[in-house]
């Protein structure tokens, strides 16, 4: 017996066809599902021990989302973004080796702006509306060393990167 028709094998070429697509795509997204996967879980292993520490002591009910390593040889900081547990709103934080936390920006609601930072708003621009707002706060993290050079007592003020940025005599 001899079958030419695919109604003799009781198979739909259009329903075979769909399947095919859909498996397809249903692999696809598996696969670039994983693929999304491991690169946020290869994104969480790029924050330091020390660091994940720091952060978490700081931002206690927070969780870390992402961290993306910066800059090289030396000069590498981490930008790091958090899920606050409470209100779900997001935090992201800048984060140096030897400085720690130096950039915070948290998303607020309108009604959680200072008045002051309103009444400006209006002021300047009384027909706006706001569509979105943040906190930034940014940390100058500098070191003061005292030292004593050939006799004499001095104060001197380093950055994080190794940068003198003032120094004072103090005899």
């Amino acid at each position: 017996m001899r079958l030419t028709r695919t109604e003799d094998v009781g198979v739909n070429f259009s329903q075979l066809m769909k399947r095919l697509i859909w498996v397809t795509m249903m692999a696809a997204l598996a696969t670039s599902g994983g693929w999304l996967l491991l690169h946020a879980a290869e994104k969480m292993e790029a924050l330091p021990d020390d660091l994940t520490r720091l952060v978490r002591k700081a931002f206690p009910e927070a969780s870390i989302v992402e961290v993306d390593r910066e800059g090289r040889d030396g000069d590498t900081h981490y930008d790091v973004k958090l899920k606050n547990a409470p209100d779900g709103r997001s935090i992201r934080l800048e984060v140096w080796p030897h400085a720690g936390i130096t950039d915070i920006e948290e998303d607020l609601k309108q009604d959680e702006l200072p008045s002051p930072v309103l009444k400006a708003l209006k002021k300047e621009f009384p027909k706006a509306a706001i569509r979105e707002a943040e906190k930034r706060s940014e940390l100058r993290v500098t070191y003061r060393v005292k030292v004593t050079v050939d006799g004499r007592k001095r104060e001197v003020t380093v950055s994080p990167r190794g940068r003198i940025l003032e120094f004072e005599k103090r005899d």
